[in-house]
């Protein structure tokens, strides 16, 4: 089900769908589309590829833990449910899909003393930056897609989601 289609300055465009089967976890996808849409708005001054772009979209979409384990399983060939997948796909303005695991983002929100909004926000810049081609497989890769995700949720009025409210590195 097409949750929200909204626009994000900059001619930006995601679509948010829920298709989360996993019940016990109560969260508005409402909210988090909102969410997702405030984290790209701050993206877009510090992300030079979307700058540089007259308009750009993706998709996100919201799954239960055996849809997130499929994907990885399929694509990725790893057996374990994942945060989020991104599935980079340029096709012109269209950049790719996002995949995130609504009740992993949601026992890693509780344990992180966030809320799930905050944490969406994370994750799906976090993913966005994997579709615009940003990796952190390499330390020196690492340290400038984590600077980055700083930067952009600090733009929104989020801490450094790599630093744990006891001071501890995540």
């Amino acid at each position: 089900m097409a949750l929200e289609k909204g626009v994000c300055r900059v001619a930006g465009t995601v679509m948010v769908e829920d298709a989360n089967q996993d019940t016990p976890y109560a969260y508005s996808p409402h909210a988090l589309a909102r969410a997702i849409r405030t984290a790209l708005a701050a993206a877009v001054p510090r992300v030079p590829a979307l700058r540089r772009r007259r308009g750009w979209s993706f998709s996100v979409r919201l799954v239960g833990e055996a849809e997130a384990r499929d994907f990885n399983a399929r694509f990725r060939g790893k057996d374990y449910v994942p945060n989020v997948l991104s599935f980079p796909l340029d096709d012109g303005d269209y950049l790719g899909d996002l995949v995130v695991c609504v009740p992993v983002l949601a026992r890693e929100a509780q344990a992180q003393h966030k809320t799930m909004a905050a944490h969406a926000q994370h994750l799906v810049v976090h993913g966005l930056l994997h579709l615009l081609g940003y990796d952190h497989l390499a330390p020196a890769e690492a340290d400038v897609m984590e600077a980055l995700e700083i930067r952009i949720l600090r733009d929104v009025g989020l801490h450094n989601p790599y630093i744990m409210p006891d001071g501890e590195q995540s």
